[in-house]
């Protein structure tokens, strides 16, 4: 399971985190599309949790058509280093929470890696349903 990608949230995020068998694997980039935020099309609004099959169907189309405005836009761009301490690291961590505490205590106070606001959250949602199991 993946909870983000480097290219999740249009290619700004700079950690890949998922489930591996040796544990939680958090990937952290070296480099990053030097693109302003505002120059990306705007994000599609979610799907409502009762969407019928056609407007699934729309949403993918329109997902599609969204990637290929981004692929465009990051075409031939210069990417530039991030210059953080853990640029290009790879860790594992054997549960949830101590991903999710990483990120917390170690990333988010250096204020420079992008990754989705969800993102600890949801490595704490998992570890409770770790527990409960």
């Amino acid at each position: 399971m993946s909870y983000c990608r480097f290219s999740t949230n249009d290619y700004t995020c700079d950690l890949y985190v998922y489930q591996s068998i040796d544990g939680i694997v958090i990937h952290v980039a070296a480099r990053r599309y030097d693109i302003p935020a505002d120059e990306y099309p705007p994000p599609l609004e979610p799907l409502p949790p009762d969407a019928s099959s056609g407007e699934v169907h729309g949403y993918i189309h329109r997902e599609m058509m969204r990637f290929r405005e981004v692929s465009e836009l990051i075409r031939d761009k210069p990417m530039t280093s991030i210059g953080g301490p853990y640029d290009g690291q790879t860790l594992t961590f054997s549960d949830h929470d101590e991903a999710a505490w990483w990120i917390e205590e170690k990333l988010a106070p250096l204020g420079i890696y992008n990754y989705p606001d969800d993102l600890v959250s949801a490595l704490m949602a998992d570890q409770e349903t770790d527990d409960a199991d």
